[in-house]
């Protein structure tokens, strides 16, 4: 079951041109901004893949008992 109503795209995406102009920023500082936030969710990722791997090893492979 789903926390939040699914979305629905009916619109095309913007075009980074036009996205900067509703922020109301330049361009170049949208693709900054856009290349920071890359950045981050990709650090962030790497961070919770890592968590996931160290959480399952620690447990050990899984016996005939674990339900």
């Amino acid at each position: 079951m789903a926390l939040r109503p699914r979305a629905v795209i009916t619109t095309p995406y913007p075009t980074p041109a036009a996205t900067a102009r509703i922020l109301g920023v330049s361009r170049k500082r949208y693709r900054e901004l856009r290349a920071i936030v890359t950045e981050a969710l990709a650090r962030e990722h790497e961070r919770n893949a890592k968590k996931r791997t160290v959480t399952r090893a620690a447990s050990g492979p899984p016996s005939l008992t674990d339900r």
